[in-house]
């Protein structure tokens, strides 16, 4: 690219940049199951990107530059053509690499957070290994992100995606499932949110949008525990879901059920109708 700079081939620059994403996009299309081909070419290329702000030669770039780094700038053509053709690029891949690694959760979600037993301090040694895989999975992609040195800001943001996901498949299927809807798996499900919140404690992922991420599913496992016995429990019970929308909310309510002969977790009718009012009432807002 200096080459081509100096010798003012404006053409030459340009194809250059268009084979690299060429033949980037046949070499990620035969391997578009390989998460490490995947981030191995997002970080070469967001460096790509990073090295043709830093030597565009425009002051907005170069504020840090060395006296020396500046004076090695490209002199003759404006980058940023060149930039957002690599910046389209790096978000494809992006986009390939956050499908795989969803691919591969997929069939933790529910068998880890709604299905895995276990209580912290309580369980003996866990039986079901789906908590164990899925966080070993989330450590594997976080390592393989930080060993090619992906720029942390876009690690935290695939990980909110990848969060996101998590909660919304096992929140879509804990409406589906009745057989889910009572106190005690309440108590599972935020035992088990817990584990994912202590991994990215220890990984050193942002604590806030975590915990953004989780709330919805966390709520619908908090009303599965409130009381629901009269009508000074509603607002208490829209209070706790305001994640939630109006129709999860209903959705269940109406699911919750009885797990043991011991607890009595059927939601009386009445109780539904006036959650059900109290909510239409708060129209959009809720």
């Amino acid at each position: 690219m200096r080459y081509q700079d100096y010798i003012g081939d404006a053409n030459a620059l340009h194809n250059t940049v268009v084979v690299y994403t060429k033949k980037l996009t046949k070499l990620l299309k035969r391997k578009a199951n390989d998460i490490d081909v995947g981030v191995l070419w997002l970080a070469n290329t967001l460096r790509l990107i990073d090295n043709l702000k830093q030597y565009s030669g425009e002051s907005r770039y170069n504020v840090e530059n060395t006296w020396k780094q500046n004076e090695q700038s490209l002199k003759n053509f404006d980058l940023s053509e060149l930039r957002t053709l690599l910046s389209d690029k790096a978000i494809q891949i992006c986009q390939t690499v956050l499908k795989r690694m969803c691919e591969l959760l997929a069939p933790l979600a529910v068998s880890a957070i709604l299905e895995h037993e276990a209580v912290m301090g309580i369980s003996p040694p866990r039986s079901s290994p789906f908590m164990d895989i899925l966080l070993q999975l989330l450590t594997t992609f976080n390592r393989t992100l930080n060993v090619h040195g992906v720029d942390p800001h876009l690690v935290g943001q695939l990980f909110m995606q990848l969060f996101y996901y998590l909660c919304a498949n096992a929140l879509n299927s804990l409406m589906d499932r009745r057989d889910c809807c009572h106190w005690s798996k309440g108590i599972k499900i935020l035992c088990n949110l817990s584990y994912l919140e202590d991994w990215a404690r220890v990984e050193k992922i942002q604590d806030t949008w975590v915990e953004e991420m989780l709330a919805p599913l966390k709520q619908a496992a908090q009303l599965l525990q409130v009381r629901k016995y009269d009508e000074c429990d509603v607002d208490s019970l829209i209070e706790r879901c305001s994640k939630l929308t109006p129709t999860q909310i209903l959705i269940l309510l109406r699911n919750q059920v009885t797990a043991h002969v011991a607890y009595n977790d059927n939601v009386p009718e009445a109780f539904l109708q006036t959650v059900q009012m109290r909510l239409m009432s708060c129209g959009p807002t809720m």
